[in-house]
């Protein structure tokens, strides 16, 4: 039997016994409950497992993430040029390699900062990246 939103908050109101938690607080409880497990680095749902597609800077070793990015950078592969894109620990890491991010060249190697992910070397066009990674989930709608 499939876990409905309505089997959540019937589940939730007979739990904490208290009339004064209408459906949409409880609604917006489960939700962040929701954001908070997914949001634990131990915790990989594979249900938020994804992948979308990121076009490089030609004048940036940067480009943002998906919006929908939340955590585990598992695998890039650079469709533009067909090979496997190493994934670094740090940006800390990235500079022990190359000592510099402004080397040109094709994609070989990156790294997330914040919301972005850092590579090196810069293409001189464009490169596609196929990048997978854990999305954050979608909040429940309301009743």
């Amino acid at each position: 039997m499939a876990v409905t939103q309505g089997n959540l908050i019937t589940d939730l109101t007979r739990i904490i016994q208290d009339t004064s938690y209408d459906d949409t607080e409880q609604l917006s409880f489960l939700n962040q409950a929701m954001q908070e497990v997914a949001g634990h680095p131990s915790v990989l749902l594979q249900d938020l497992e994804t992948e979308d597609d990121l076009t490089t800077s030609t004048t940036n070793p940067y480009t943002a993430l998906p919006s929908n990015y939340q955590k585990n950078l598992f695998y890039v592969y650079n469709a533009s040029k067909y090979w496997e894109v190493a994934i670094r620990a740090s940006l800390g890491d990235m500079l022990r390699r190359y000592h510099k991010l402004d080397q040109s060249g094709s994609i070989s190697s990156l790294t997330i900062r914040g919301r972005y992910l850092h590579y090196q070397r810069i293409p001189s066009s464009a490169e596609t990246l196929e990048v997978h990674y854990y999305r954050k989930p979608y909040d429940m709608a309301a009743l």
